[in-house]
């Protein structure tokens, strides 16, 4: 070992050491172990403070100087001794020695200190810019490609000038930075205002005032940011005033930080630029599609030039600005000229020498009062500043021009509305110009500039020759985001007259479609900050950072409240329906601000000290909805603060005078409500909570061990539920979903729920979503909802696979059918869930925010060639394995069935009276259950090793690892260890005992602690050489698949083991393959941690684990070790404080835990998280609630999120599926290594049709199912009722890893290959479900009514909005195929069918060699389809395949006949000339001829009907269509039904008979006389209400939703109703109505015919109700009400519990002896299995309508007959009385205002 002298000061308190720094310089450490140094003498000697956090700021420091020596003289001066004692030492115990001391002073690891550089952003050129320990450094590409450390203080540093440092020192270096900053946003990140924060402070870091940053900073680095995003847009390559542009510009504006910082000149100035995206759409209405390049445009507050971006590089632009300092940027950006002035006092056109006025103006002047009235032509008095200059800049134009202005609105709570002076100036403006339109923005559009006041824009056209009274609106419409917005202008640019001279090239008119563009390259490293790759080498240098890529799906969230800035984002889709919310609501209650504080007991001014504004906005919309009685979700995202939010609505409760209930989903989440209580300053409301769980108390936070609130006691709760009553003095309750696992009827805990749900409480249900399915929870947890006074749900995935909507009953209106939701999502697919999610968020009962992705890295770590080689071996073998492994399996399984059947025999033989009591069975282990868990560790002990070196690498470049893995493996580990120790059978004998004690429980029990203490000793006596390996559980599962376990007659316990020489000579040769494997760790938690101990790092974990392993220091063995749960409040506390520095946790042990980087304690550990995802999530909903563990809205600095993979194919592609959803929030996602191989990345097979296509290939290949342990269905409906979570492709995609890596490549290939012929057929039929069809047809309206809406109290929301039937025209220019044409392609047709097999005799042959090819591959997908042992008896030729076919248990074969038999004759019938009926989803059915087919060109795609496929010609059409027989298949059509029809161009007639000839004629008719030319068609759509409209659709097959073009060129969203559907038939449909509906329209025809008995009524006995809209009876699964005579009702559902459902046993309602409820109406059923009634009093029709519904036993009710007039009248009479109770409550709050 190395040894050197060394300084010898522990005696002194003083310790020297050295180590590397982050920034790559050796440096020599000092420890100042008693804090007695003087830091000053200390710096006179070249030892500088570390800097980072205060816990060692004081007692290390490290030399600074180039020169790394120092004099021992020198260094006892400094420290105030006599002299520095030498020693020699060895350079590793040095090392050792420090570290151990600085551990010991600090509780740290010594990395923590080293390593805390923090980065402060990037540079101009992209590289990122770090503040270490030792001062600023960069990493940028070096000459070789890799990655080098420049620090600022070096040579090469200082070459490089200050702003490469962000560094502002004068101008330049300001716009340095700022270009770094904006840089970052052009690459995809979003910048809030912390952030500019940031930055500020490190630009001007040496030029601090008493280390603050002044406003005067801020205010110069944000105007220079602003400079910056002007420069990089108008520095574009492309000027099309298009969408693309306003794409880019809104992408620009939202990545910006809201300019907050205002200075008395910027106020002054009224300095608010125009939002870059605002002026695109401006620029898009002035200039509309004219060419006016050389045109003159005059701007008179032109500011930085935001109105001016793309058309100055064409125009002559003139402009006056107030600011010099603007000027000159104006000057600089191709200005013509630019005034210096007022332009309230300036003449425009003499101050700019324009004095014929000039061809376009456009303005955005400052708002507000001028100091004093000015008249303007015929107006006496001008007060406001916007309108003065508005109407200069209107004045400075010639007549025929064009401008566009944009001027502050009125009143803020009335959006929209003109009052005051606005209606002088606008009726000046409009009687005077043709104005062309004028629409109020909404000021969230507005809000980065620092403004938030709604803004509106006017587009005047030419002057008027002489001025008239024009109409002026009262209201203008209030547009919410730019799509609205550009949408709205695209409309009026269509209006424009045309052009002499179009500006095509100039101007877009319109389109989605994003068109490339040039950008500058910013050339640096911007895609990742690691400088190592997987290999551990220097990293490639990095690819320039791009232009920023688009965010199709969110925006940042502008908030109403204003307690800070919003950091958020929105989706899209939610943005404007979610703002019009928020705007209602401040209409009717003020300020949020203020509501939320006045509801919440708090000062205003204190309001954000609690909440951000995002947390604000929620809490306004639950309580006002809660105070209503709807319910409300916030389905904000994971990490984003629900947790506050749910302990302010618990607040609310309490201080409603309410006992809050809050239910969540594990113990541990109670501690952290009280945790966000304490926070919001509520903890002392609460302390006396009562708690469901057991011996469940709630913690102090961050303590680990201290008690908050002691467990509820057992007698406590027994007496409560015993009293149905809560304990007196109870102020919260706390459970989990755990608690209503049981059946209600049997489940005590449920039925207290609902009691005291009854008593004045309200519901927080957090985790919403594990209460949504169909379970006992969903049940009991419903039940106690429909009867609180209110409800809160919280949940970041609220309607993922939600099977029963009833749980979120009252977030809808009344009028919507629950029980016929689902399927009407299914329906409607994503479209609709997106039109669902909009209408609720309109109703103000959803919000949803996200984190912002942009600044997250996802990465993937691939292994090197060589390690891929191996896993692609190793993976084979282990297939290999486990296959003959579930062999053997089957072979025990036979055995034990054997045996079962002799033991059923034995039985059968003796006296039914001596049977009791005897259980005689034979049980093996289920090796297919064991097979999941196998193949997840198989996964992970593959990336053991990649986890270790991701962890040690993420340490060393300054980051904190957080290893994410699914599960511990903990049981695995257990039974490997447990064979080591030789104590199987022993545990077998435990659980023997466990499972039957016998008569001597005394001695049992005896027996079990004795084993116990012999298992105990004997594992813990186990040391191994090396940490178990994979192979070891493979052989530990060998042993146990021969375990036959066998029940005696009387209890009695014995193992048998088979004992054929077969299985032992395969068992054996099993184990020689097993014991071949390579060393691949099991117990991957323990590896990795021992591996960060041999570096130095100190690992914890939160994972629940009571066994793990450590390595002895001595031996280097593995000892396994008992212990208790690890404490993870405890540990989550030591990671985050640094005393650990990586952390391992599992997904279901992670719930609701922070592990982010966050300063919110004084110690807290900064350092950048890595997020390493060892063991993948299942799907990308749950990954991304897990990585909410280190992404979460108070963090100091994003996580990096990396996968670790293994390169298998089926992990790869599961990988890719899932970063291509990733991509669709981040722009950032990326890989290591292109992954060339595998084809198709973004084919998405996630999806239910994904699903689909995965459960026919596993039903055809039911011997790959058995060995992927994947259970089919059992019966052919069976295959049509899948759960919404894709369970079979997600279970294939998971577990194809365990079949050779050449089948998962084959398997991939063909659910790929299958998955696109589906989607092609699919689109062939019109219904593809993964797009909705757009149709840009520019439609007019030309007729639409209103339907009957399907609620008798129509409200306010959005559900309850009505459909319309609208009939549309549009027209289409059509060249139609004539019959002459036709008959060509036929024979061109024929000519290539026949060039396809060959000529003469040779394609005679083929074709039969084609038919017979075929013939063998149907048989053998049938017999693939059959049942194992049915299979082998046809091919054994014991059974007739006919009489297979007929077994119950073939009847995924009989599917695979019937679709080879008509394949077997379709595809001969399948020629050019063939007449073809198909069914169009609109047109209805059609018929056309065949002009030529393609058939399959491979061996295995011979059984796909999909690849054999015609191009078919109908009348009317301009181009053939493609249809497939698999299409015609599912359309039940056979070719054969029109052979006669078929045309033969080359024969008389063309080959058609006579007796089908005036057929044959009139089909041809319609080729030859179609119309052509423009052609106007019609359809029929329904529109208004969408959600009601898919609706109507999907229960009733009226047709399916489309996007379309109205005349404007605006696309619509609606209903294609089917061709042959009327508009009668469609008003004619049932209407559901709600409990109180039906009483009311009962009571109102009652009264109609006690009024009228004389008109022809029919009588109420009559009347008739039902649960669905086809109105089936209990013979078909339904129920019916029906009132046979006065005053009596009888209800009749089906006769069998199966059929009916839970409500045959609802104690609720019926009869049900001794557990019937104490409130139940008793109704006595009676009846047989086919239907069951009763009768009971017109009285209690009401209540149990209501309890019907609540129950979730029916969705609506439908009346036969339904009065339509009397629907009509209650509906009106309904309104009124609303309108006036709005008008009542309107009044008293105005009075309280």
């Amino acid at each position: 070992m190395a040894t050197t002298k060394w300084f010898d000061l522990a005696s002194h308190g003083f310790l020297v050491g050295a180590e590397r720094l982050g920034d790559g310089v050796p440096r020599i450490l000092l420890l100042d172990v008693d804090d007695k140094a003087d830091a000053d003498k200390l710096l006179g000697a070249g030892f500088v403070r570390m800097r980072g956090s205060p816990a060692y700021e004081r007692g290390l420091y490290y030399l600074d100087r180039e020169d790394q020596r120092i004099k021992g003289a020198e260094l006892a001066a400094a420290l105030g001794l006599p002299s520095c004692p030498m020693v020699v030492k060895e350079r590793d115990e040095i090392a050792r020695e420090f570290r151990a001391a600085f551990k010991e002073k600090i509780g740290k690891n010594l990395w923590t200190a080293l390593q805390q550089s923090r980065k402060l952003g990037r540079n101009k050129d992209g590289n990122p810019v770090f503040e270490s320990p030792t001062g600023r450094l960069i990493q940028q590409s070096a000459e070789d490609g890799s990655i080098e450390v420049v620090a600022a203080n070096s040579k090469a540093g200082r070459s490089l000038g200050a702003g490469s440092f962000l560094y502002a020192d004068d101008a330049q270096s300001l716009a340095d930075c700022a270009d770094g900053f904006f840089g970052e946003i052009r690459a995809g990140t979003r910048m809030d205002w912390s952030d500019l924060e940031r930055a500020t402070r490190a630009a001007f870091d040496r030029h601090l005032v008493n280390g603050e940053v002044s406003d005067m900073q801020l205010r110069a680095f944000q105007e220079a940011v602003e400079a910056a995003g002007y420069r990089a847009f108008n520095g574009r390559l492309s000027t099309k005033i298009n969408r693309q542009a306003l794409t880019v510009a809104e992408d620009y504006y939202n990545g910006l930080p809201v300019a907050r910082m205002r200075t008395a000149e910027s106020i002054a100035l009224q300095q608010y630029s125009t939002p870059l995206p605002m002026g695109v759409v401006a620029q898009r209405l002035l200039v509309g599609n004219d060419e006016f390049r050389g045109k003159t445009i005059m701007e008179p507050t032109a500011g930085n030039g935001g109105l001016l971006t793309l058309v100055g590089k064409q125009a002559r632009v003139f402009a006056i600005e107030l600011d010099s300092k603007r000027a000159n940027v104006l000057k600089a950006n191709d200005c013509e000229k630019v005034v210096v002035g007022d332009a309230l006092e300036l003449s425009y056109r003499r101050s700019l020498d324009q004095p014929e006025g000039f061809d376009y103006t456009i303005t955005n002047p400052p708002f507000g009062a001028m100091d004093r009235d000015r008249p303007f032509d015929k107006l006496p008095r001008v007060r406001r500043a916007d309108y003065y200059i508005a109407l200069k800049t209107l004045e400075a134009r010639r007549p025929e021009g064009r401008s566009v202005l944009i001027l502050g609105a009125d009143e803020q709570r009335n959006p929209g509305e003109i009052r005051g002076g606005s209606k002088s100036f606008m009726e000046y403006v409009y009687d005077h110009y043709n104005v062309l339109g004028a629409v109020e923005l909404d000021g969230r559009m507005y809000a980065k500039q620092g403004a938030g006041a709604n803004v509106r824009m006017f587009v005047v056209g030419e002057k008027r020759e002489v001025p008239v009274t024009a109409d002026v609106p009262e209201r203008l419409p209030v547009l919410r985001t730019y799509a609205e917005a550009w949408d709205w202008a695209e409309a009026i640019v269509q209006k424009y007259p045309v052009a002499v001279v179009e500006a095509a090239s100039q101007v877009e008119a319109s389109g989605d479609q994003l068109e490339p563009e040039s950008v500058e390259p910013v050339p640096a490293a911007a895609v990742a900050d690691a400088t190592a790759t997987a290999t551990g080498q220097p990293a490639k240098a990095a690819r320039p950072a791009p232009e920023r890529k688009v965010n199709e799906y969110q925006a940042p969230y502008q908030s109403a409240s204003k307690v800070a800035p919003p950091t958020g984002m929105v989706p899209i889709n939610l943005a404007g329906a979610t703002y019009a919310a928020l705007a209602d609501l401040e209409t009717k209650v003020g300020p949020i601000d203020d509501y939320v504080a006045q509801k919440l007991q708090y000062r205003t001014d204190e309001l954000g000290s609690f909440f951000s504004p995002e947390q604000v906005d929620a809490l306004g919309l639950a309580i006002s909805k809660m105070d209503a009685g709807r319910a409300f979700t916030n389905s904000d995202f994971t990490g984003f603060g629900k947790g506050r939010f749910c302990a302010a609505m618990l607040r609310y409760a309490k201080l409603e005078g309410k006992v809050p209930v809050f239910l969540t989903l594990k113990p541990e989440l109670f501690t952290d409500i009280f945790r966000d209580l304490k926070d919001i300053d509520s903890d002392h409301l609460f302390t006396q909570p009562f708690i469901f769980n057991e011996a469940v108390s709630v913690m102090q936070f961050g303590s680990g061990s201290d008690v908050l609130h002691p467990a509820t006691s057992s007698g406590a709760r027994k007496a409560a539920l015993d009293a149905g009553v809560l304990p007196e003095g109870t102020d919260l309750v706390l459970a989990t979903y755990s608690q209503f696992q049981r059946r209600p009827e049997i489940n005590r805990k449920a039925g207290f729920l609902a009691e005291i749900a009854r008593q004045g409480t309200a519901f927080v249900v957090d985790e919403a979503h594990v209460a949504a399915g169909e379970s006992n929870i969903s049940t009991s947890i419903g039940a106690a909802l429909s009867e609180t006074d209110g409800v809160v749900y919280a949940s970041a995935t609220p309607f993922k696979g939600v099977a029963n909507f009833h749980i979120y009953g009252r977030m809808f209106p009344k009028s919507v059918d629950l029980a016929s939701l689902p399927d009407t999502l299914k329906a409607g697919g994503e479209a609709l869930m997106e039109a669902i999610s909009s209408n609720m968020a309109r109703d103000g009962v959803f919000i949803r925010r996200e984190l912002d992705l942009s600044k997250l890295e996802f990465a993937s770590r691939e292994p090197s060639i060589d390690r891929t080689r191996f896993n692609r071996e190793v993976s084979d073998k282990v297939a290999q394995i486990l296959s003959r492994m579930s062999y053997l399996s089957g072979d025990v399984s036979r055995e034990v069935n054997a045996l079962n059947k002799d033991f059923k025999k034995q039985l059968e033989e003796i006296p039914e009276k001596e049977r009791q009591g005897m259980r005689m069975q034979a049980t093996s282990m289920n090796f297919g259950s064991r097979l999941y868990n196998i193949n997840r560790q198989f996964l992970l002990s593959l990336v053991v090793d990649e986890a270790a070196d991701a962890a040690v690498e993420a340490l060393q470049q300054g980051r904190k690892p957080v290893i994410a893995v699914e599960n511990t493996g903990e049981s695995l580990l257990r039974e490997v260890i447990a064979r080591r120790a030789g104590v199987a059978e022993l545990l077998d004998e435990m659980e023997q005992l466990k499972a039957d004690p016998g008569d001597d429980k005394a001695a049992a029990q005896e027996r079990l602690d004795s084993i116990k203490q012999q298992v105990d000793a004997q594992m813990a006596s186990v040391k191994l050489e090396k940490p178990p390996q994979f192979r070891d559980l493979l052989e530990v599962m060998l042993d146990r698949i021969g375990v036959i376990k066998v029940m005696e007659r009387y209890g009695q316990y014995a193992t048998h083991r088979p004992s054929s020489e077969q299985y032992e000579e395969e068992e054996e040769a099993l184990r020689e393959l097993i014991r071949e494997l390579p060393d691949m760790p099991l117990s991957a938690l323990d590896v990795v941690n021992q591996r960060l101990r041999e570096h130095g790092y100190e690992p914890t974990e939160v994972s629940g684990r009571t066994m793990s392993l450590h390595k002895e220091l001595n031996s280097g063995r593995w000892v396994p070790e008992e212990h208790k749960k690890a404490n993870a409040v405890a540990n989550v506390a030591g990671y985050q404080n640094g005393t650990y520095d990586c952390i391992t946790i599992t997904r279901a042990g992670s719930t609701g835990i922070s592990l982010h980087a966050t300063n919110r304690f004084a110690d807290s550990d900064i350092r950048q998280r890595e997020f390493i995802v060892a063991q993948k999530a299942a799907n990308i909903a749950e990954f991304l609630q897990w990585m909410g563990r280190v992404n979460r809205r108070d963090q100091v600095c994003h996580p990096i999120m990396r996968t670790l993979e293994t390169c298998l194919p089926a992990e790869s592609r599961l990988t890719m599926m899932h970063n291509a959803k990733l991509r669709r929030l981040s722009a950032n996602t990326t890989s290591n290594r292109d992954n060339a191989n595998i084809e198709g990345e973004d084919l998405d097979l996630l999806n239910d049709l994904g699903d689909q296509i995965a459960l026919e290939w596993l039903v055809e290949n039911p011997s790959v199912a058995r060995d992927l342990d994947i259970d089919l269905p059992t019966d052919e409906d069976a295959l049509d009722r899948r759960s919404q979570d894709c369970p079979y492709i997600n279970k294939l995609m998971g577990r194809l890893v365990m079949v050779p890596v050449a089948k998962q490549e084959e398997i991939l290939g063909t659910l790929s290959q299958r998955f696109a012929d589906k989607v092609e057929e699919l689109e062939q039929r019109g219904i593809n479900p993964f797009k909705v069809e757009v149709y840009e047809w520019n439609a007019r309206v030309a007729s639409e009514e209103e339907l009957v809406s399907p609620t008798l109290k129509i409200t306010s929301s959005t559900f309850d909005e009505p459909v319309k039937i609208v009939n549309l025209h549009y027209q289409e220019e059509v060249v139609p195929i004539r019959g002459a044409k036709l008959l060509e392609m036929i024979r061109a047709g024929n000519t290539d069918y026949l060039q396809g097999f060959g000529e003469g005799d040779d394609g005679v042959a083929n074709r039969l060699k084609f038919r017979e090819a075929l013939g063998v591959a149907a048989e053998a997908f049938i017999h693939k389809q059959l049942p194992d042992d049915l299979r082998e008896a046809v091919e054994g030729r014991t059974v007739a395949l006919d009489d297979a076919l007929k077994n119950e248990k073939a009847s995924s074969a009989k599917r695979a006949d019937t679709r080879m038999r008509y394949l077997l004759r379709g595809w001969q019938q399948m020629l050019p000339g063939t007449l073809v009926e198909f069914d169009d989803q609109i047109k209805g059915t059609l018929k056309g001829y065949v002009t030529d087919v393609s058939l399959p060109r491979t061996a295995d795609q011979l059984t796909s009907l999909g690849e054999y496929r015609m191009r078919v010609v109908f009348p009317g059409e301009s181009r053939p269509k493609t249809i497939s027989l698999a299409t015609l298949f599912n359309q039940d059509k056979f070719l054969s039904e029109n052979l006669s029809m078929r045309i033969q161009p080359d024969k008389p007639d063309h080959g058609i008979q006579n007796w089908v000839k005036r057929e044959f004629d009139k089909i041809m008719s319609g080729y030859n006389d179609a119309p052509d030319g423009m052609v106007t068609r019609s359809a029929t759509v329904l529109s208004g209400n969408i959600f009601r409209s898919v609706e109507l659709a999907s229960n009733n097959g009226l047709g399916h939703p489309i996007l379309y073009t109205d005349e404007h060129g605006n696309r619509q969203r609606a209903v294609l109703v089917k061709s042959h559907i009327s508009a009668d038939k469609i008003k004619s449909m049932p209407m559901g109505m709600d409990a109180d509906d039906v009483m009311q329209y009962i009571h109102a025809v009652d009264a109609k015919h006690e009024a009228r008995p004389d008109k022809g009524y029919k009588p109420c006995a009559e009347l008739l109700i039902y649960n669905n809209a086809v109105m089936d009876g209990p013979e078909d699964g339904g129920i019916s009400i029906a009132r046979r005579s006065p005053g009596q009702f009888t209800m009749r559902l089906p006769g069998t519990k199966s059929a009916a459902g839970r409500l045959m046993t609802d104690a609720r309602i019926f009869d049900v002896g001794a557990k019937t409820s104490p409130d139940s109406l008793r109704l006595t059923l009676a009846g047989n299995r086919k239907t069951m009634s009763c009768t009971f009093d017109e009285g209690k029709l009401p209540e149990l309508l209501k309890r019907l519904s609540s129950g979730s036993h029916v969705g609506r009710f439908y009346v036969s007959g339904l009065d339509l007039e009397i629907v009509k009248q209650l509906q009106q009479q309904n309104r009124i009385e609303a309108q006036h109770t709005a008008s009542r409550d309107a009044v008293a709050v105005a009075s309280m205002g």
